[in-house]
């Protein structure tokens, strides 16, 4: 504690070095909550002989600044015991400021925008009770009040030399004081990060106590959703309130919480035969979405969708108030992908909190992963597994069917799975399904399969796919909402993106032309999230040095096939070798290991003679393969048994590869693929 009065007492100091004042005398001295109000209401009638309705507008931003001081107090501990306590100073500087400000009228503008722009910045902080967390809570309170009293002290000194007015005209470009507004943003959001560290920490705690209970009644679930509900409530309006400079408020805590809850009712999911389980599974094989699912999510920045997310459009389809279909809809590389990826994990946490009688099942159709079938049975297949697993009713209906068909040893007709599914759906439950990246399926049956189960009262359907496909007009008329991933909405998720990559610790921290990078990528996305991604990759590698950021940024390519375009005119040297190893990643039956990927340059291919492998040209390091090939084009991610493989990056390499020119060095087909393998 004495670190942190040293810290208080520096700026007490400070204040009335720069101020001339002593808040010791200052004329406050009731602490409590009424106390501070009081004292508002009293100081705002000050400005009444000259400024008709002034007091309501001061009084609003005061209060918001009281709001957040006076109940942070009560973590302080024996700092409040000092001469001049955190309460008693802030509020003391606050009155010397008003004090001055009934002396000359014409500041009372400048008082009221001050105190409105300090309002903005500490409404981000949301106090908690609770002893337990007084201690994490202790450092960062102690620095924010400094800071509001540093902030206090320089507008008073602004005062006093008469140089008040001229700065607030020219609001910010004053450096003393927008250093010091900037640095009290900046100790806000640690706050209002520590808070919702100790908030998920709280959280976690007591979920961690309820699943270690004996016993799991439905009336402690219950209790517990009502809880996460209320938690969930929380989070929002700390959502709601937070300020943050040039750019949207992001959903990181909602989305914390709700992973937390994710975890606990998977932890506490209903005892099932886990070898029934298991050898259903194998009588109805399909990719795991999980994978592609937790791939979207680990890459994706939190809070951006935020647009759709928090939208009236996707909290309808929640609320199933009515049956809905929705379809969004973009170019390639927005984000569609990630987006809904997102949006299946936060309806998983709405049924988890909603209690029984809400299912989620979701699919991935992968054009990045060639060992995939992309098709109708996939699909089904993929719902009925992950029912047998959600669902009560589902595991002994499949269990039935999978002894019908001996066991497993002979499969069952797509009539008969669709059969399986129709009889699921006719329960009592509202279910809600999600089928990602349509135009990637290799199946026309699959858009009559979804107009069936879409014509279903308690069935709610979200799927994506780019606009412009073959069947646009059948989706047209499946979807009773369509959610245009335009240009507009995706640009600012991607403005969320530059400024993480130029934060401090981001990918571009060591960049000095900040505003320029930002302005460039912002103005040539076009929607085109993906595409800001790769630019972003390509600057970090040049980021310390100026000159070859600006060059790197009058250079790059406006699409992203001229992405891909400039890439494999970097690989033109070892075209050849780099042209086997994609035919290799495109067209294998089975994923390729990361190890086997690299073993795929121990291949002498002698013009016009079957490859022939040789031990000695092993390449001796994985990730220098990986490397050469570039994460413009390849990705790696595990597969269903932990492996980790190598996949194309993205839906649109693998289109631009397949649509290259017979007369491109790296030109292939499936007739040259099958010739070289």
């Amino acid at each position: 504690m004495s670190g942190l009065r040293g810290i208080w007492e520096d700026a007490v100091n400070r204040y009335e070095r720069d101020t001339g004042e002593k808040l010791l005398l200052a004329d406050f001295d009731d602490t409590s909550n009424d106390g501070c109000l009081l004292f508002i209401e009293q100081r705002s009638r000050d400005f009444d002989d000259f400024r008709a309705r002034g007091p309501e507008r001061l009084r609003k931003h005061l209060v918001a600044i009281c709001n957040v001081v006076q109940p942070l107090c009560g973590c302080l501990g024996d700092l409040t015991a000092v001469a001049v306590s955190p309460l008693k100073g802030i509020f003391g500087a606050i009155g010397v400021i008003m004090k001055a400000a009934t002396d000359v009228s014409a500041d009372y503008d400048a008082i009221v925008d001050v105190f409105e722009t300090m309002a903005d910045i500490v409404r981000m902080v949301k106090p908690i009770s609770g002893s337990r967390f007084q201690d994490t809570l202790r450092e960062p309170t102690v620095k924010l009040f400094a800071q509001i009293l540093m902030v206090l002290g320089v507008v008073s000194k602004l005062q006093r030399e008469g140089r008040f007015k001229t700065w607030i005209k020219k609001f910010r470009q004053d450096k003393d004081v927008s250093h010091a507004l900037k640095a009290l943003q900046q100790l806000a959001q640690v706050h209002h990060e520590t808070v919702s560290s100790v908030t998920l920490h709280a959280i976690e705690e007591v979920l961690a106590m309820l699943g270690s209970s004996s016993s799991w009644a439905e009336t402690e679930q219950q209790m517990t959703r009502e809880c996460l509900k209320h938690i969930g409530r929380i989070a929002s309006d700390l959502h709601g309130e937070s300020y943050v400079s040039s750019a949207a408020v992001d959903r990181r805590v909602l989305e914390d919480i709700q992973r937390v809850l994710l975890l606990h009712t998977e932890k506490c999911q209903r005892a099932s035969d886990d070898t029934a389980l298991r050898s259903l599974l194998q009588w109805l094989p399909y990719p795991d979405p999980n994978i592609k699912l937790n791939s979207a999510l680990r890459s994706r920045l939190p809070g951006t969708g935020a647009w759709f997310l928090d939208g009236n459009t996707f909290a309808a389809f929640k609320s199933f108030l009515e049956r809905q279909t929705l379809w969004l809809h973009g170019k390639a590389g927005s984000g569609k992908s990630t987006l809904l990826a997102a949006a299946i994990q936060d309806m998983r946490a709405h049924c988890a909190a909603s209690g029984p009688g809400l299912v989620v099942a979701f699919h991935f159709f992968d054009a990045t992963d060639s060992t995939a079938r992309r098709d109708l049975r996939e699909l089904i297949s993929s719902f009925l597994c992950q029912l047998a697993y959600e669902f009560p009713d589902a595991l002994p209906l499949l269990s039935l069917g999978h002894g019908k068909h001996k066991y497993g040893g002979s499969q069952a007709s797509l009539d008969t799975l669709q059969h399986y599914l129709n009889m699921l759906l006719a329960a009592p439950t509202r279910f809600f399904f999600a089928v990602d990246a349509l135009d990637e399926s290799d199946d026309s049956d699959i858009i009559t399969f979804l107009n069936d189960i879409a014509a279903r009262a308690n069935v709610s359907l979200i799927m994506t796919s780019r606009a412009e496909v073959s069947f646009r007009q059948d989706l047209i008329s499946l979807s009773s909402v369509q959610v245009d991933m335009d240009s507009e909405s995706v640009n600012c998720d991607i403005l969320l993106l530059i400024n993480d990559a130029l934060r401090p610790g981001g990918i571009l921290k060591r960049a000095k032309d900040g505003a320029l990078i930002r302005q460039t990528l912002n103005d040539g996305a076009d929607g085109n999230f993906r595409w800001a991604a790769l630019q972003l990759q390509a600057l970090q590698k040049v980021s310390s040095i100026p000159l070859l950021v600006q060059r790197t940024l009058s250079n790059m390519p406006s699409t992203l096939s001229g992405i891909y375009a400039l890439h494999l005119e970097r690989l033109s040297d070892v075209a050849k070798t780099i042209r086997y190893t994609l035919a290799w990643l495109l067209f294998s039956r089975r994923p390729l290991s990361v190890n086997a990927f690299a073993e795929t340059l121990a291949f002498d291919y002698a013009d016009g003679a079957l490859p022939v492998f040789d031990r000695s040209l092993r390449p001796s390091s994985t990730d220098e393969v990986l490397a050469l090939v570039g994460s413009v084009f390849v990705t790696v991610r595990k597969d269903g048994s932990r492996q980790r493989c190598v996949y194309v990056a993205h839906a649109s390499v693998r289109e631009y590869l397949l649509a290259l020119p017979p007369t491109s060095n790296f030109y292939l087909n499936a007739y040259l693929a099958s010739s070289i393998l």
